[in-house]
């Protein structure tokens, strides 16, 4: 599991994003319970969008931090995320 969301936060979410056309299910043809999660048309369009909101975030939120202390940050979050082993690190 990529996420600590539950199953069902995880499945409401993908509900909402099916309901605003930005996202299409495929069910396994030999797996029922395996799906397949797409970006629609219109999902894909808004990446470049959310990408910059989500730059001038982080812009903002780590602009008290000079490059050498951003620097140890990120080893750090590496570091943390590998002791977990969790499956992707924070900033890449």
């Amino acid at each position: 599991m990529f996420t600590k969301l539950s199953r069902g936060a995880v499945s409401k979410l993908i509900d909402r994003l099916l309901q605003k056309g930005l996202v299409s299910r495929i069910e396994g043809t030999v797996d029922r319970r395996y799906q397949e999660i797409q970006l629609t048309k219109d999902g894909k369009k808004l990446v470049p969008k959310l990408a910059k909101v989500a730059d001038e975030n982080d812009s903002f939120f780590f602009s008290i931090l000079n490059q050498s202390e951003k620097e140890f940050l990120r080893k750090t979050l590496i570091k943390l995320t590998n002791a977990h082993k969790l499956h992707t690190n924070p900033i890449e």
